[in-house]
């Protein structure tokens, strides 16, 4: 395909003419629900912007959203707050309860049957 004028700027090995800008900014003011990572990937996709392999050149497509936003060139979509894993889970303290000295109460409390209770929750008591 012939390019009717030259390039504007490069990202990585990628020249980046007037059109695309005008496509980048098109695209985001058409879909401004689509998060920062859609855009990109959507962007890669539209563009052929891939890896030999076959893979969306993901950085480097943000990179250059990045630096267009910075130029005034692209409005982008606000950054959307991540709901990141909360991290490991602490689980209740299971509270037994048994009759001490109760008969088969060490075979109760292993299999948790008979006379030991349970119950989760803060165990405050003495």
């Amino acid at each position: 395909m012939r390019r009717q004028a030259s390039a504007v700027m490069w990202q990585g090995d990628r020249e980046i003419f007037p059109e695309d800008i005008a496509y980048i900014r098109t695209l985001a003011q058409r879909f401004p629900r689509l998060s920062r990572q859609e855009l990109t990937y959507t962007l890669c996709e539209h563009l052929h912007w891939l890896t030999p392999a076959g893979q969306p050149k993901f950085t480097a497509c943000s990179k250059l959203l990045q630096r267009l936003e910075k130029a005034g060139e692209v409005r982008l979509p606000a950054i959307q707050q991540q709901n990141s894993h909360p991290g490991p889970q602490v689980p209740s303290p299971i509270l037994l309860q048994c009759t001490h000295g109760a008969p088969g109460a060490a075979e109760a409390l292993a299999l948790g049957v008979g006379p030991c209770a349970t119950a989760v929750g803060d165990h405050t008591g003495g």
